[in-house]
């Protein structure tokens, strides 16, 4: 199978003798929008032979990386990403990678991207569903495409830092701080109760990274309703909390809905995440 956008931008392509890379939908235009606010780099603890042919890949014109490609030689740490070999300050540093882990100092800095499984090889080695894209002969569409939706949380902390309405000094200014605001305003207002869908496990509901999540991007979340609960996130349809949701017209959702609010930094349609009943599972 052979997929590409035109003869000149190839969306399928083989590297080297047994690699076949997929690019992802509305990259180059990613690409091309981002070089316009930022200074662009590629980090991978892959070698440096690969890592130049992706660059060569992503930005044959030398416009986006000309020489801001940091590889496994270049790494400072093990098993972990550090910005001491990027050149800039942390307070002006945006991180987009789709594993949160190697970025544990600096995971203020961090867009967390959805990973892109096109590949159904390439689902198994990291777990991901098995219905890959490939499989289903699909891709990718507009309204759910992850580089659209990051490029506009970009877009909008790079306009918040140069605001010349901001009163904070330019050399102070932290976007680190930019994003945590804007993060706050995806479920700013919702309450939350998840029902059930910790059980079985020994650490706290309030420790959890989806409980964290959502408080993250604003919502607040209780372990009990209350009549100021919004949203019942639950696995099964059968519970006392799903039950009092649908009584009292309030939202029943999958735990995805939160994990879709998180990758796309926009709040879901609820009626995307339905908790089936039993029989409909």
């Amino acid at each position: 199978m052979y997929n590409k956008s035109d003869d000149m931008n190839p969306t399928l392509v083989q590297l080297g003798d047994n690699m076949l890379i997929k690019l992802r939908p509305f990259l180059r235009t990613f690409l091309k929008e981002a070089n316009k606010l930022f200074r662009m780099y590629i980090y991978t603890t892959r070698e440096q032979d690969y890592a130049t042919e992706v660059a060569k890949l992503l930005d044959p014109q030398c416009v986006y990386f000309p020489s801001t490609v940091i590889c496994q030689s270049n790494n400072t740490t093990m098993d972990q990403r550090g910005l001491d070999i990027v050149l800039a300050p942390e307070n002006l540093v945006i991180i987009l990678d789709e594993n949160e882990h190697v970025w544990s100092k600096h995971k203020e800095n961090l867009i967390l991207m959805k990973r892109y499984s096109y590949f159904a090889d390439g689902a198994k080695l990291h777990k991901s569903a098995p219905q890959t894209l490939s499989v289903d002969l699909d891709d990718e569409t507009e309204p759910d495409r992850t580089l659209a939706s990051v490029l506009n949380v970009l877009k909008r902390a790079h306009a918040q830092f140069f605001d010349p309405m901001n009163t904070i000094a330019l050399p102070t200014r932290d976007v680190r701080n930019i994003l945590q605001l804007i993060k706050m305003e995806i479920l700013q207002d919702c309450n939350i109760v998840f029902s059930k869908v910790f059980s079985g496990s020994t650490v706290l509901p309030e420790l959890q990274p989806l409980w964290k999540s959502a408080e993250d991007m604003g919502a607040k979340c209780f372990h009990d309703l209350n009549d100021s609960v919004t949203h019942v996130v639950a696995v099964v349809s059968t519970t006392g909390e799903v039950k009092w949701a649908r009584e009292n017209n309030k939202f029943v959702v999958t735990p995805q809905w939160i994990e879709a609010a998180n990758y796309l930094w926009k709040r879901q349609k609820e009626e995307d995440f339905p908790v089936l009943d039993t029989n409909d599972q």
